[in-house]
C-alpha cells in the first residue's frame, strides 16, 4: 500500500484527484510536455487520463511531491511541485514543475521513491528509467540515483507500447537505463 514519505526537504505522499489541478500546471509549461510521449494538456480534461491511471492502478505507487519550506518560490509555483510514479511501461516516471529545477528535488524524490517500491515490490531486482535523447536533465537524475546505460530503445519498439504521439517519435529517440537493487 502507498505511504506517506518524508526526506530531508520534501513530502512525496499518494496522488489524490485534488492534484490535477497542479500536476496540470506542470504539464503546461513547454520544457516539460516536450518530453512527454502523450504532448501537451491544455485543459485539465487532457489531464484526467493520467489521473484516472495513477487512481486505478495503486501499484503503480504515484505520489505527488510538496516541499515542506516554501520560502524563497515565486508565489504562483503549485503547491505540488512534482509527481513521481511507475508509468504503464513499467519504468519510473517524474516530472517537476520548472520553477524548483536545478534544486537537486529530483534526485531527492527518486531516492525516496526508489527505496518504496523495493520495500513494496521486494521480488523485483530491477528497475527500468528511460528518457528521450537529448534530456539530459532526466539522464543525470537516473545517473545521480544509481541507474546506468542498458541500451537505445528503437522507435518501433516504443511505437508498440501505445499511447504514444507518433511525430514524438519522429524527433526522440528512447534511452533505457536500469536501476539493480542493492544487496541489503
Amino acid at each position: 500500500m502507498a505511504e506517506e514519505i518524508f526526506t530531508q526537504r520534501l513530502r512525496l505522499r499518494p496522488f489524490k484527484r485534488g492534484d490535477l489541478p497542479d500536476v496540470s500546471e506542470i504539464r503546461s509549461h513547454e520544457d516539460v510536455y516536450k518530453w512527454m510521449v502523450t504532448g501537451k494538456w491544455t485543459t485539465l480534461s487532457d489531464a484526467e487520463p493520467f489521473a484516472e491511471a495513477a487512481l486505478s492502478h495503486p501499484e503503480r505507487l504515484y505520489h505527488s511531491i510538496s516541499l515542506l519550506d516554501r520560502s524563497g518560490l515565486p508565489p504562483q509555483t503549485p503547491t505540488v511541485i512534482g509527481v513521481i510514479g511507475m508509468n504503464q511501461w513499467d519504468g519510473i516516471f517524474f516530472m517537476f514543475h520548472p520553477a524548483v529545477w536545478g534544486k537537486g528535488y529530483a534526485v531527492e524524490a527518486c531516492h525516496a521513491f526508489i527505496e518504496l517500491y523495493f520495500r513494496e515490490n521486494s521480488d523485483r531486482e530491477t528497475m527500468e528509467g528511460s528518457f528521450f535523447e537529448g534530456h539530459v536533465a532526466s539522464r543525470r537524475v537516473l545517473e545521480k540515483t544509481g541507474f546506468v546505460y542498458s541500451e537505445e530503445r528503437t522507435r518501433e519498439t516504443v511505437a508498440l507500447l501505445g499511447e504514444v504521439d507518433p511525430g514524438f517519435l519522429e524527433v526522440h529517440t528512447p534511452v533505457l537505463y536500469v536501476y539493480r537493487k542493492h544487496s541489503e
